[in-house]
């Protein structure tokens, strides 16, 4: 039996009517035909792809399809975090102090990369180097592997971070930031436990669930 085009054409105009065919325009990914789609060019603010400061596939220095920014880059100039003699960074630790920290801990405000030291530190203790554990100072490899300091205090150790993974400029040694993160910093640290990995661990290795993590 011979099929006429025309035939076709009208059977295919009917199933379109009927639903049974989703229109793509063209040059439209298939997927952004889904409305469930996290990656699709929609007003949704939890997606993903969009501007999340949490974006696992934007500029978010957390990004879990990435390295960890800590454990990779060029090199770090010790004056840059480390605290000049004399310097003293205070006022002395207290709970309000400690809390003032905490905040800024979780605030994006302190970096240019839109992210909070939570992003990274979940639960402040992700993905934190094993010599935490130590009292400060000791040496952390992060920072062996980016300059030529063998060991850090806390305060130093906060700066260094602005640099790096904030992708910021070193706090002032007498500003009130640096002394609330340091307080905070120091505060959590008597509770941590060490979990083992590295410092250039990928952030999402920590989840059994990472869709990123190598199979």
């Amino acid at each position: 039996m011979t099929v006429h085009p025309w035939s076709l054409l009208a059977a295919a105009r009917l199933a379109l009517a009927a639903g049974l065919f989703a229109f793509v325009p063209v040059g439209a990914s298939p997927a952004h035909a889904n409305p469930c789609n996290p990656c699709a060019p929609a007003a949704n603010p939890c997606n993903p792809c969009g501007g999340n400061p949490c974006n696992p596939c934007g500029a978010n220095p957390c990004n879990p399809c990435g390295g960890n920014p800590c454990g990779g880059g060029g090199p770090v100039e010790k004056s840059r975090f480390k605290q000049p003699a004399g310097s003293e960074v205070g006022p002395p630790r207290s709970a309000a102090l400690v809390a003032q920290g905490e905040a800024l801990w979780k605030s994006r405000e302190v970096s240019n990369g839109g992210a909070a030291c939570a992003d990274c530190h979940r639960d402040d203790y992700t993905l934190i180097n094993p010599t935490f554990a130590e009292p400060y100072p000791h040496f952390v490899q992060m920072v062996d592997d980016r300059s030529d300091a063998n060991e850090v205090n806390a305060a130093e150790m906060v700066n260094f971070c602005m640099i790096t993974a904030m992708n910021s400029e070193p706090l002032a040694w007498d500003s009130q930031e640096l002394a609330a993160l340091t307080a905070y910093v120091e505060n959590i640290r008597p509770g941590y436990v060490p979990r083992g990995g590295s410092s250039t661990a990928n952030p999402c290795g920590v989840n059994p669930r990472n869709p990123c993590a190598p199979r």
